[in-house]
């Protein structure tokens, strides 16, 4: 057996002898996170008895991100969300993942992330409620919502603590409903392994602080929601098979998140993965990205050449694979003078501009740009060097951009001499040709993004191809069914097993990729309700 599928193989029992105190619910949740906090809160309002455990501390359980996607919930019509079609979105969703999603799954959220989203408030002041934004509130004036066929949605909740509220707050409060209703709930408690009888699932022991160890006995079931495994190096080796191809040899690829522990105590209680190919939030697609976000702008290689349709889909995550396959060491990203008026042309995705925003202290407003691109002026020759996230590469390097009254002088400030700086030129003349002719007959750029540039001054920056480039988790998990039971390598479930939130495969079919920004934690949160409603039946 490989080094890397060590991690498969269940370690020793836990002995009896070990274990130092025991308690006992109908139901156990593994995990504190967006999906087990709503499990559990949905456990206790059922009126089941239940005890969740989380691995952190309890005032280091800090939830990640702040999009949180659904669809017609009462507090999106309150803000002037239009109604989205449940069969346009479902069908959207599965083209995104090739038809490879759990069509119940998906459906589940479709029909009731609403629902849901709305319950996750009701422990929310209107206060409180008043600091929630919808991103995207004003839509780009020119975007007709489709780019390639693919789609996109108003809808997203922005949930952050510099208005006033944030994620964290949001399930911390459900936590302490849940507990209102009797929920009992353990912090500095990690599962380690699920017990069975006669195959069914009976309970978990947990490690405590100081190493000892909890019997937790589940009248009912086991749910796990421990997170993903983007940041166990040894599963993502051996499952996360496009990236480990198209990396370098040697190199260690990890992502931000969890451990992996959730899968793998379900994998040693006879669970199997989902069918690959595992999805991933980021890693296996290379943008140089920050500044102008998910911009459909003009894209070349180390030739000064361009390479393919820079707005596929209106989505970097289709876009954007491509970059992650050049044999060269760079991307450059151009664009002109237009740039503003060009945000008012591109899709609602994932990182992009939201030119509804009105404050610089957004990562992706169109005041922060204009910002920058002043100083980019102001600094001349030598260009203006960016900090922070998405300004650097896995080495470091800082993403510094120009700007110049000539493609020619641009050319050489991004460092294309030669040929290459031949290329660069000719380039943009060609695209301004396609742009004119609204015809892409190179790549098939959808006529809406192709817009000009020959208005000075122009800018430029590069970014270092590297393969995990965003590679914030794993989406992917143990095979469930359609209630999120837990399957075993004959695809028959596991009685009393189940698993939710990044635990839960068959969410994603091949990547991540949202028609509404915010998607990972909306369906963690419906997916989490619905689990804790099954699991008491």
């Amino acid at each position: 057996m490989s080094e890397t599928r060590k991690w498969y193989m269940p370690p020793p029992a836990i002995q009896e002898k070990d274990i130092v105190r025991i308690e006992t619910a109908d139901v156990v949740v593994v995990g504190l996170g967006y999906a087990g906090t709503a499990a559990v809160r949905a456990v206790a309002e059922e009126g089941a008895s239940v005890l969740g455990i989380e691995c952190r501390k309890e005032k280091g359980n800090v939830m990640f991100g702040s999009d949180i996607a659904q669809i017609n919930s009462k507090f999106a019509k309150s803000r002037g969300v239009p109604e989205i079609d449940m069969i346009d979105f479902f069908n959207d969703w599965q083209i995104r993942s090739n038809n490879r999603a759990n069509p119940r799954l998906l459906m589940e959220f479709c029909r009731k992330s609403g629902d849901n989203f709305d319950w996750m408030l009701e422990v929310c002041t209107q206060e409180e409620i008043d600091c929630i934004r919808i991103k995207h509130a004003i839509p780009p004036k020119y975007f007709n919502s489709d780019i390639n066929g693919i789609r996109y949605w108003m809808g997203t909740a922005f949930i952050h603590e510099r208005y006033g509220l944030s994620t964290t707050d949001v399930m911390r409060a459900n936590l302490q409903r849940a507990k209102e209703y009797g929920a009992r709930l353990f912090y500095e408690m990690a599962g380690q392994q699920l017990i069975k009888e006669n195959g069914k699932v009976i309970g978990v022991v947990a490690k405590q602080a100081d190493a000892s160890y909890v019997r937790i006995n589940a009248k009912k079931a086991v749910i796990l929601a421990a997170g993903d495994f983007s940041g166990n190096a040894m599963m993502v080796h051996d499952l996360c098979t496009e990236m480990v191809s198209l990396a370098d040899e040697g190199q260690i690829l990890r992502g931000s998140g969890r451990d992996g522990s959730g899968i793998m105590m379900g994998i040693w209680a006879g669970g199997r993965m989902t069918p690959g190919p595992i999805a991933v939030m980021g890693g296996n697609y290379f943008y140089p990205n920050g500044i102008v976000g998910n911009t459909a702008a003009l894209w070349l290689n180390d030739d000064g050449q361009r390479f393919c349709n820079e707005g596929f889909g209106g989505d970097m995550v289709f876009a954007a694979l491509e970059g992650a396959r050049l044999p060269g060491d760079k991307v450059t990203t151009i664009f002109d003078a237009n740039i503003l008026e060009h945000l008012e042309y591109q899709s609602i995705g994932h990182c992009s501009m939201d030119t509804s925003e009105t404050s610089e202290i957004e990562a992706f407003s169109p005041v922060l740009l204009r910002k920058r691109l002043e100083m980019a002026r102001t600094a001349g020759k030598n260009g203006y060097a960016l900090t922070g996230h998405g300004f650097s590469n896995g080495k470091g390097n800082k993403v510094t951009i120009y700007a110049t009254d000539t493609l020619e002088e641009l050319a050489v400030r991004l460092g294309y001499a030669g040929e290459n700086k031949e290329n660069f030129i000719a380039s943009v003349e060609r695209y301004n040709k396609l742009c004119e002719n609204k015809r892409d007959e190179d790549f098939g750029k959808d006529p809406s993004l192709l817009l000009p540039y020959n208005t000075p001054p122009y800018y430029g920056f590069q970014k270092e191809v590297y393969v995990g480039n965003e590679f914030l988790c794993t989406v992917d998990g143990l095979w469930t069914d359609d209630k999120q039971n837990v399957l075993d390598m004959s695809k028959k479930t596991i009685p009393g097993l189940y698993a939710t939130g990044n635990c839960c495969g068959r969410r994603w079919g091949v990547q991540y990729s949202t028609s509404i920004g915010g998607l990972s934690i909306g369906m963690a949160w419906t997916l989490g309700r619905e689990v804790g409603k099954n699991a008491v039946i």
